[in-house]
């Protein structure tokens, strides 16, 4: 709404050439120092970040949706000849997270948990170099699509109405339609019924096939 409101207030006083260009983007940097051995081996085959964290704990999903979705992605691509890396990327708090799905989780391709280890910086670079992202609502979301990484998104407590949702044509908010969304605007309030159901609910075998056919191996 913003942007169009921009565009239109931009038209009436003539402006031209400027349409179209106020989606947010992030210059990457080359990453050319000592650091990026944590993640050299991104320069090579496909990989899909993981982002299992979020500001506030209601927005995240539990690990077994993401289990879930992973699962079903790993199912979808067999017989596929591509092999696809896995990386995890968060906050130290989303070390365990992480650290929960690598153990519960038979994967044939690579694995880097790289969650706690990155500056948002070297967040930024990681992100860049992923075919895709699988996360909560939440600021790697937006830092993933401002370096034209595309995204699937679980939407939990928080809707997608409120302006969170991505943009890239490629991308996809995915979420359950039940009645106590949202619980609030920033996904702050703890489920007030205590079972998570706006994430239990997401069809997680959508999300896996959204995955695949941006990975180039199933529709």
């Amino acid at each position: 709404m913003m942007l169009d409101a921009i565009a239109d207030a931009l038209q009436e006083k003539g402006a031209k050439g400027l349409m179209g260009q106020g989606r947010p983007a992030l210059a990457i940097p080359s990453g050319e120092n000592s650091e990026n051995i944590l993640w050299r081996d991104m320069n090579f085959g496909a990989w899909l970040a993981i982002a299992p964290g979020a500001s506030h704990r209601p927005k995240r999903a539990p690990t077994t949706i993401f289990q879930d979705v992973l699962s079903h992605l790993t199912q979808i691509s067999a017989g596929h000849h591509t092999s696809v890396g896995l990386v995890y990327v968060g906050s130290n708090e989303d070390r365990q997270a992480a650290n929960q799905l690598i153990d519960n989780l038979q994967w044939n391709g690579p694995v880097l948990n790289l969650a706690g280890k990155l500056t948002l910086e070297q967040s930024a670079v990681v992100l860049s170099k992923a075919k895709i992202l699988l996360s909560n609502d939440s600021g790697l979301t937006h830092i993933a699509e401002a370096v034209g990484v595309p995204v699937a998104v679980l939407f939990g407590p928080t809707i997608e109405a409120f302006g969170f949702a991505p943009w890239r044509r490629e991308s996809r908010a995915h979420s359950a339609r039940i009645g106590c969304r949202p619980c609030s605007r920033h996904g702050k309030k703890t489920c007030r019924f205590g079972d998570q159901l706006c994430f239990h609910s997401i069809d997680t075998r959508a999300v896996a096939r959204h995955l695949a056919k941006t990975l180039g191996g199933g529709q």
